[in-house]
């Protein structure tokens, strides 16, 4: 940052400073203030060979945005299949077998107000807090895909706030076929279940 560019400025510093940034080599060096690397040394890149990026942003900015990002691209990550919506800002996971209605249902929330998250495909994070965080896929974000009426562009259809990029899981909903039901009440009607090690409420509905 600034201050640190202020005691650069001192040849002894910038020396030891030069001796020391070549023997850690870094995998890359970012500068904050709009610092250009050319005012540190016009050399640096050239002997260093290591990447140097320079950003705007003040470096206390710099870094709990650094932070954020490295938390949310490092985090465990697992996939679910189902339909994710967000219902009174309950992020409620609906699972079960093809063709048992998750996507008809979830469009059936969507006309009530409710918020589409993700459709068929829903990406999940733990994030540090132990919470689970559930996405669309980047190519399938705001689609669904309908039995006879084909893939939904729901933001399209509905409108911005019929959509949520993401949202935490509250709740797993499955669905099941009524060849099914029976089975299932044989073994418990098992309430909980995990994903990446958290418990997550689930609720059987036939």
């Amino acid at each position: 940052g600034s201050l640190e560019l202020a005691a650069f400025r001192a040849a002894p510093v910038r020396a030891r400073f030069l001796k020391f940034f070549t023997r850690l080599a870094p995998a890359a060096a970012i500068f904050s203030d709009g610092i250009h690397p050319s005012k540190l040394d016009p050399e640096l890149a050239r002997q260093t060979s290591i990447p140097i990026f320079t950003t705007r942003l003040p470096y206390t900015r710099f870094l709990a945005a650094f932070h954020t990002f490295l938390q949310n691209k490092l985090a465990p990550r697992t996939d679910a299949h189902g339909t994710f919506v967000s219902l009174f800002g309950l992020g409620v996971l609906i699972q079960g077998p093809s063709g048992v209605g998750k996507s008809e249902i979830a469009l059936s929330l969507i006309e009530r107000g409710h918020q589409l998250v993700a459709d068929d495909t829903v990406q999940i994070r733990l994030e540090a807090d132990h919470e689970l965080i559930g996405s669309a896929p980047e190519l399938g974000r705001h689609h669904m895909e309908i039995m006879g009426l084909g893939i939904l562009n729901v933001r399209q259809l509905f409108g911005i706030s019929a959509v949520a990029d993401e949202h935490p899981i509250h709740l797993v909903v499955d669905l099941l076929l009524p060849s099914a039901r029976r089975r299932e009440e044989r073994l418990g009607q098992i309430r909980i279940k995990k994903f990446l090690g958290v418990e997550v409420q689930r609720v059987i509905v036939q």
